[in-house]
Formats: structure tokens, sequence, C-alpha cells
């Protein structure tokens, strides 16, 4: 063989062997000795002369037999589309060579026209990824090469809405679940899209009222691939929550049968459920209604919880369990005098009570319903008349009371008018001696009223308001006519405003008394009005008492008549009706006991 010198091109080395080398198969008979070069993309072959593939030097040099190269386009499709392959080949047998398209993944790939065809079409089965190979070949020389195709799927929905149930106030949740690439949803209520709350592959609703009792809902889910897939149309149920107010007797008698209680319907397929203490239940108990025994005095209370289909409430409420009622205390009788009016009352225990106070005719008296009733204006005419009280609760069981007389007198008269004092009210009044008071005392005096004035002074011992010692006189501003008793100890002054309003040109017996622990105003020996005493008693003072007015320069001076004066060192004791004793009783010359100062 000639010697002769080859140019390599980069990368290329040259090997000669004897033989075969390195297990290589030989051609034919050409087994002397091989030729290989090893490039960048492969390691051939060639032999020395005839008799198998005979291979030029030029072919040594780096001349390409055959090559390939796929593409396809697009390479991600939807299942319903194809996509366009080709097989692009090069190289000194590319002319002759032949192709064979194959597939693999989760589907049938269909290769038009052919699986042999250079530039095919591909459809696809099954969503997913595939790997597309193509191997070209000419004679004993061949080449492949492959490529991915991604196949979406259209959207599908694996998973349905389903129907809901929900309580009006609550709300209710729609899901689906669904595949496919690049999904979307769209929710929809009615037939109208819910924006922007229904666009997620859950829809919760807003907070539900009855109105949206039947409602349909559906969902579109929309994705990269066509069509979009359109769920199941479900519905939902909007139950009202029920109402659980109690109705029942606010009292009731201890032991008494029959009683009902109840609760609004609340529906086909409602669970009650009663609970009761202090009492029992006789019927009912899985209705809206009942029927019940009371128990012992003191209260039952009632409860209720309804469901129905998860919608649920519950409520109670107290009865209070009463006894036939008692009376406690019975009117008594009263003595009163011609103009005024005398009030009867009585105590009685149970609940509920109710009063009806009767005349001595035995007729209701219109109006008299409280537990005490107070007579008009009376006369004479009422003198012996005789009062009761019929005292009834839901027990059904009336009590009566004792009956009570009414005595009516005439006024005393002033007999001897010329032992009374009279005043004008312009300065008027009668000087004294210096009467102090300790801890206990007692004012009093008839009094006959011409006309009211700021402070108008009965009895008074002291200066103005802030110097008082002890003052029985008349209020000021819009309580001139109510009687204002005060004591004041030099640095406190109680004082007590009756609650009566006086009158003109009418005589009264007023008194005012503190004991120590409290203060009262007397009018016509009847107690109008009584307050706790916050000091020991009044201040000594060198100043004389005032008859008519403040001081001598008769301030605030009375218009009237004013006899029977008493001033007393002790408080007169109400419980043996000392008040309405002397109230009765003239004094001529001096109290025996030298406790009181009569003018």
């Amino acid at each position: 063989m000639n010697r002769a010198e080859l140019l390599l091109p980069a990368g290329v080395t040259i090997s000669v062997y004897a033989g075969t080398p390195n297990g290589l198969t030989a051609e034919g008979a050409c087994n002397a000795f091989k030729v290989i070069y090893v490039g960048t993309t492969a390691t051939k072959y060639v032999s020395c002369n005839g008799g198998g593939a005979t291979y030029s030097f030029a072919d040594i040099m780096g001349t390409t037999l055959l090559n390939l190269s796929v593409s396809a386009s697009p390479m991600t499709i939807c299942i319903l589309d194809t996509t366009d392959l080709t097989a692009t080949v090069g190289g000194t047998l590319a002319g002759s060579a032949t192709f064979q398209w194959s597939a693999t993944g989760p589907g049938t790939v269909t290769f038009t026209p052919s699986s042999t065809n250079q530039t095919p079409t591909a459809s696809f089965s099954t969503a997913g990824s595939y790997l597309i190979t193509c191997l070209a070949a000419s004679g004993t020389t061949s080449k492949s090469a492959s490529l991915t195709v991604t196949v979406n799927a259209s959207p599908a929905i694996t998973t349905q809405p389903t129907n809901q149930s929900a309580c009006v106030g609550g709300t209710a949740t729609f899901s689906v679940t669904a595949s496919g690439a690049g999904l979307t949803y769209q929710w929809y209520k009615n037939g109208v899209s819910l924006n922007p709350a229904g666009t997620a592959s859950t829809y919760i609703t807003p907070a539900l009222v009855i109105g949206d009792n039947g409602a349909t809902y559906y969902v579109i889910v929309s994705g990269t691939c066509t069509p979009s897939a359109t769920s199941d149309t479900v519905t939902l149920t909007v139950n009202p929550v029920p109402g659980c107010t109690i109705t029942a007797p606010a009292s009731a008698c201890a032991g008494a049968t029959g009683l009902t209680a109840s609760v609004p319907d609340a529906g086909v397929g409602a669970i009650y459920t009663w609970g009761i203490t202090n009492g029992t239940i006789d019927t009912g108990t899985g209705t809206n209604s009942i029927t019940w025994t009371a128990g012992a005095a003191g209260t039952a209370t009632l409860s209720i919880s309804i469901d129905n289909a998860g919608c649920s409430c519950s409520d109670s409420t107290n009865v209070t369990i009463t006894t036939a009622p008692a009376i406690t205390t019975q009117p008594s009788n009263q003595t009163a005098y011609v103009g005024d009016t005398a009030t009867f009352s009585v105590v009685a225990t149970g609940g509920g009570l109710t009063y009806q106070w009767y005349h001595k005719t035995n007729a209701a008296i219109s109006g008299a319903t409280g537990s005490s009733y107070t007579t008009p204006t009376l006369t004479l005419a009422d003198d012996g008349a005789t009062f009761y009280v019929i005292v009834d609760n839901a027990c059904g069981v009336s009590v009566t009371s004792g009956t009570a007389t009414l005595t009516v007198t005439e006024a005393p008269a002033l007999t001897e008018p010329r032992h009374a004092l009279s005043f004008d009210g312009s300065g008027d009044f009668v000087e004294t001696g210096d009467l102090d008071l300790g801890a206990q005392g007692t004012l009093e005096a008839w009094i006959y009223i011409t006309g009211f004035s700021d402070g108008a002074a009965i009895l008074h011992k002291g200066g103005d308001t802030t110097g008082e010692v002890y003052s029985l006189r008349f209020g000021t501003g819009g309580q001139n006519d109510q009687l204002v008793l005060v004591i004041n100890d030099g640095t406190t002054a109680d004082t007590l405003t009756s609650d009566t309003d006086l009158s003109l040109s009418q005589w009264y017996h007023v008194a005012g008394i503190w004991d120590g622990a409290n203060m009262s105003i007397y009018i016509d020996g009847v107690q109008d009005k009584t307050q706790a005493q916050t000091i020991l008693g009044p201040q000594t003072s060198a100043q004389n008492l005032i008859i008519g007015a403040w001081d001598d320069s008769g301030t605030n001076s009375f218009n009237g008549v004013i006899d029977e004066v008493r001033v007393w060192s002790a408080a007169l004791d109400t419980d043996i009706d000392d008040i309405r004793d002397w109230m009765c009783k003239k004094l001529i010359y001096d109290d025996p006991a030298g406790t009181g100062h009569p003018y």
C-alpha cells in the first residue's frame, strides 16, 4: 500500500489496527487492517479494499453520511388539535433516507398520512406528555431524533357541586373539582353571574335571607383548551330560624294544673325540647304547646330549645308561683273632721294581688283598687260609714278584710275668741321669753289663715334662716302654703316640709315634733310627714321666742289668727294620741306638769 499523508480535521484521531480492532466486525474479506476515526459525533470504521463497505478518504476525513433533526409545530396543543411534525435530514445518504415515526405516552398517536411520511400530522387520543421519535435510515446507516409534545385536556368536572341547606342569617358553600389546564371559574345564581365573589372553585354566599330559599347555582369552568365545562345545577334551601319566645302566664297559684305555655310553630320537622323547674310538664313535650302543673310557692322556670333542619334557638321565662292572699294588717277605724279626708289601708301577702274597696252600702268604690283608699272631702253625713276591702289574686281565692268605721266630727270652734291672737301680716308679733329646747321638743298651735306669704312664722326663735334656733313656719316660693319645721344646732339645720298644702279661711291644728331620732309634722292630729333627725337638737340662744313673726322687727309676719300655742320641752307621745288629745283641750292657765308653756 502506498504511503499517503492525511490532513485531519480538528478533533479526529486515526488509529491503524491489524486484524479486527476492538471487537468490530470485519466486512467481507477486508480484515487485513481497519482505519478508525473518532470525531465529535461518532466512531466509524472503513475497510482497506472491496468486499464490504468501502469508503473514500474523504469519508474518513469527516464527511457526514446521514444526520437528522425533528420539530413539531406547535409543541403544546389541546386534545382536539393536531401538531405538524417535520424530519430534516442531511449528509451524503440523505437522498435515500427512509423515515419511521413512533410515540410513547398515555394514549394513542395517529400519524397522518402515515408514520413513514417525512412530515406527518400527529393527533392524540389522550391528554398528556408524549415522546415523539423519528428514525431515518439509508442502507445500514440510520439516525434517530426525538422531541416532546404536551397535549392539554379540555376542562372536565370531576366532582359536581351538591345541593345545600342553611339557616337564615347563615351562609352556604358550593364547590366544584375540575381537571384541565389554566382553569378559571364563574358561578351563577338563578342564571346571573356572581362577580367578583364567584370566580373560584368554591363559592360562599353572603348572609342568607328567606328570599334565597330555592335559589339555583351552577359554575362554568373554562381553561386553556375548549370547550368549557358546565356543572350540574344545584338548589339552595334556606330554613327560617325558629322563634323561641315563650308565651306563659306571669304568675300562677301553687299546685295549679292545666297551665299552658307555647312558642310559635317552627314548621314541619321541628324538634321541640321543653324543660321546667318547680313544676311538671303534663302534655305536649314534643310540640310547640304544653300544659303544665305549678310547684310550690316561689318561681317556676320554663325553658325551650327548638331545632329545625339545623336551625335552632332557645329561651326561658320565669313564672311567679303564688299562694292565696292573706291579710296581715287589717284596716283600722279612722277619725276626721268635716272638710278633711280619711285614709284606710290594708297589708296582704300573696303574689299578683288585686284590691277592691267597698263602702258601707256594700257598693264597690270606683277606682279604689289599691292597698289604701283615701275618701273624698268628708261631711257629717259620712259619720259612721264603714269600709272594707276584698283582696284577690290569680289563685282565685279572695279574702275579705275586717270592717273599719269612720268617725266624722266638726272641727273645734273658737269659743273664746278674746284669747286668740290676730295678726294682719304687716309686722304684728308677740314676743315671749327665752325658751331654749333640747334633744326633744314640741311646737303646736291652732291657726286660721287669712293670707299666705313667704316664710310667715307661727312660732320662731332665732334670727334669719342662718340663725334659726327652732321654728314652725311656712315655706317660701311655691311652698308658702306648706308647713316647715326647722331645728338648728348652730352648724347644721334639719328642715322638714309638709306634703299637705293648707287652705285659706280654715282652722287647722298644727304641730312640729322632734324626739332625738325623728322629726315630724302633724296637721289636725294626723302625721303628715316625718324624717330622720340628723342633729341632737337646737342650739341655745338668748333670743326670745316670737309668735307670728321671725323677730321683734315683725319680719315674715303671719296673716291670720293663732290660738292655743303650746311649746313643750318633750316630744308628745303619739302612741297614746297626745297630739290629738291636747289639740282638743283648751288651756286656760298653765300646764300643771310644768313642761308646757301655753299662750
